[in-house]
């Protein structure tokens, strides 16, 4: 089963599909998350990012949303935005990246 079939069985029962990460830029560790959802008949997916050393302050470095018709629209934009692979996606458990 491909990413994207896995992300829309998982999307259709209702769930949201993310990952947390972290990476190092500029000798600074920064913390993300990322997200799909359905919402009505679109896909909403959200990024965002943070310094490590501004965490405290709560607020993100990096927050973008968008909508798409596809899901394949949705991987590729935080795919393409967050530079992150979306192939190890999985339903997020406890506290989701976003409300819809």
């Amino acid at each position: 089963m491909s990413v994207e079939e896995r992300v829309v069985k998982w999307l259709k029962d209702g769930r949201q599909v993310g990952k947390r990460y972290s990476f190092v830029r500029d000798g600074e560790t920064f913390w993300g998350a990322l997200a799909i959802q359905r919402v009505d008949d679109a896909y909403t997916a959200v990024f965002w990012e943070v310094a490590e050393s501004v965490m405290w302050m709560e607020e993100e470095h990096r927050r973008e949303r968008a909508s798409f018709d596809t899901v394949a629209g949705a991987l590729a934009f935080l795919e393409g935005r967050t530079g992150r692979a979306v192939d190890d996606l999985a339903p997020l458990k406890g506290a989701r990246v976003f409300k819809p």
